[in-house]
């Protein structure tokens, strides 16, 4: 089944829609509290302004996907989100 994805990303949750490609229809693909993901992982392709992205669901399936971005400096901002929200930074000990 292909088509196109959609991915919204917060600091709570990664939610994919996919719309198929014949009758355009929407589709709920993956709708994941971050907490429930496990071995988050992304490589970046900057030469193709691409980044490959995989998750571990909570149901065990593994998901990867490949985003195409519009520029080669997309890909250095959306690693920067990414670490934001996979990778956030540890408090100090004081």
């Amino acid at each position: 089944m292909g088509g196109e994805f959609l991915m919204l990303l917060t600091r709570r949750r990664l939610v994919v829609i996919q719309e198929t490609k014949v009758l355009h229809r929407l589709r709920l693909h993956l709708n994941a509290n971050l907490r429930h993901l496990s071995n988050v992982s992304w490589n970046l392709d900057a030469s193709h302004s691409a980044v490959e992205m995989a998750a571990t669901a909570v149901d065990g399936v593994r998901e990867r996907f490949r985003l195409k971005l519009a520029e080669p400096d997309v890909v250095w901002h959306f690693d920067a989100l990414l670490q934001n929200v996979f990778r956030p930074a540890r408090a100090i000990a004081a």
